[in-house]
Formats: C-alpha cells, sequence, structure tokens
C-alpha cells in the first residue's frame, strides 16, 4: 500500500475522500480495468458516502444509497473489509467495543414474559429457567434417541417420527434428512424447508429462530451458533444470554466445518466454503470463504 496515503485517524469514521484514496492504492484493485476503478469511485462519489461510514456500510443500503449493480456492491465491500483489516493491524491500540452496537439492553424484569419470549425476540434472558431447563433436556433426549437409530429407521418411518417429536411436525420439510449424529438445544426453533440434507455432526444452538430453506445442502460439522453471551465479564458471570436468528435462504450449500454466527442471513442460492466462518450477512447467489466470511464471486444463474 502506497506511503503517501494519509491514515484515517479514527478507523471507525471514513469521509468519501478517505475511502476512495484508500481503494485506489489498495492492492485489492490491481485486477479491476481503469474503467471498473473509475465507475466504482464515481459511484462512491456520486451517491454521496460522506461521513462516519464503516464498519456500518453493508450490501443492502450500498443499495439503498443508488449503487445497484451487484458486480460494484461487492468489489466495495471486499476491499473496504481488507482495509479496515490492515488499518486495525496496525493501530497500537485497539477501539474500546461499544456493547449497544452488538448486545441487546441489559436483563429488566418484566412478569408478563416468559424467558422463552426473551430468548426468541433477541432481548437478554437467563438461560438457567426452570422452563428452558426442561425444554432442553427434552430436546437433549430425544437428539440421543435419534442418533441411536439405524440407516434402514429412516426408511421405515422410526428417523421421522423422532423428528417431527423434536422440531414440531410444521417445521419439518418434506423429504428431511439428518445424518446422525445431530444435536440442537430446543428443536421448537427450527423451520426447515422441503429436500434439506443435513450430514453428520450438525449442531444447531436454536435459543431463537432458525430458517433453512429448501434444497440446502450441509456437509459434515456444519455448526450454527445463534446464542451468545454478554462480552463484559461481570454481566456474564450473572448467567444472562442472548441470541440472534439465523435465516439461510433456498438452494443454498455449506461446506465442511462451516460455523454461522447469530444474526446472519444467507441469501438463496448461495455457497460457504468449507471452513468458513460466516459473521455478516451473504448476499443471494454468492461463492463466500475464509475467517470472517467474504464473497469472492457472484454465482451464475444461467
Amino acid at each position: 500500500m502506497s506511503s503517501s496515503v494519509t491514515t484515517p485517524l479514527n478507523w471507525s469514521i471514513w469521509t468519501a475522500d478517505q475511502v476512495t484514496s484508500w481503494l485506489y492504492a489498495s492492492r485489492e484493485l490491481d485486477h479491476v480495468d481503469a474503467h471498473q476503478k473509475d465507475e466504482l469511485m464515481k459511484q462512491l462519489k456520486e451517491n454521496h458516502i460522506t461521513g462516519s461510514i464503516l464498519p456500518h456500510i453493508t450490501y443492502e443500503n450500498l443499495g439503498d444509497m443508488g449503487i445497484h449493480s451487484v458486480g460494484i456492491r461487492l468489489k466495495i465491500l471486499t476491499c473496504i473489509s481488507e482495509l479496515i483489516e490492515r488499518h486495525i493491524s496496525s493501530e497500537k491500540s485497539l477501539p474500546v467495543i461499544a456493547r449497544a452496537r452488538i448486545e441487546p439492553q441489559p436483563y429488566s424484569s418484566d412478569p408478563t414474559r416468559s424467558e422463552f419470549e426473551r430468548a426468541c425476540s433477541g432481548e437478554m434472558y437467563f438461560g438457567n429457567d426452570e422452563t428452558l431447563v426442561k425444554m432442553r433436556e427434552r430436546a437433549k433426549d430425544l437428539c440421543i434417541d435419534y442418533n441411536q437409530t439405524r440407516q434402514r429407521d429412516y426408511f421405515n418411518k422410526n428417523r421421522e417420527t423422532i423428528l417431527k417429536e423434536l422440531f414440531g411436525e410444521k417445521n419439518c420439510g418434506d423429504r428431511l434428512w439428518i445424518q446422525p449424529p445431530f444435536y440442537c438445544n430446543y428443536g421448537v426453533n427450527i423451520k426447515f424447508g422441503t429436500d434439506v440434507y443435513i450430514n453428520h455432526c450438525c449442531v444447531i444452538l436454536d435459543c431463537c429462530e432458525v430458517t433453512i430453506g429448501s434444497h440446502c445442502y450441509f456437509a459434515p460439522n456444519v455448526n450454527l451458533y445463534p446464542a451468545s453471551h454478554p462480552l463484559n465479564a461481570a454481566r456474564r458471570a450473572t448467567d444472562e444470554e442472548y441470541s440472534k436468528p439465523i435465516h439461510i435462504g433456498d438452494h443454498c450449500w455449506l461446506g465442511g466445518g462451516v460455523i454461522v454466527i447469530g444474526g446472519v442471513t444467507i441469501g438463496s442460492g448461495s455457497v460457504i466454503g468449507a471452513g468458513s466462518v460466516v459473521t455478516k450477512d451473504i448476499p443471494p447467489n454468492s461463492l463466500a470463504f475464509g475467517n470472517p466470511a467474504r464473497v469472492i464471486a457472484v454465482i451464475d444463474t444461467n
């Protein structure tokens, strides 16, 4: 990266001029021809991306700003993500993470609402609540029953019976195939479309809603983690926790060992490479991989 580029003093506040300067200097754009690069910068300037834009910029709000080209949006996100990482790694002191950015408000007592309702709505809740403990015991016992079945039990409906009890009949799409062992927290928060295939050793910590669209493939050891805990140690010690939903669209393929963090939506038709950790939304028809996962290509749908 060129030494002539001025580094912003605060990595979370970037003006349009600073972004364009860093993008021009970034080696991430070396493969982009001059016309495409000029068009990208023109889009940035003309759509008034000013003031504090990072790290809050997303695929969706680039569209709201008027940048409708999928290719341009993905180039912007890829380059900016790389620049943030480079800048953070060069900082002598890391920024303080504000709780309000990523965590719900502290627990507040409301006798009209159950802990399960709090969990499903993304609020702080206490996981040691008696009702939640019993719900987890039920789910984990059913997982044990399922994991002791044999392959032939799929065809004689023994597996199907257990899965419908675990998830609820309305949440089980037709021809749901899950290779044991499989583990979840509650089961009732997971919704499957039709023709879903889940390979061995899948873990879904469904403390809130998890939706998996139709015609999805999960390779072995795919883990979905809606559950989370406060970053602050004192709050974490109170046993408060919270969760964020995960939504996976139709026709998605998650490679072996993929981890998806709570709050993420993976658009329909996307493929996530093996070993990736998905921490942010993935647009539809995207190929993404890495830790954290980045979109590296748009999948041709023709």
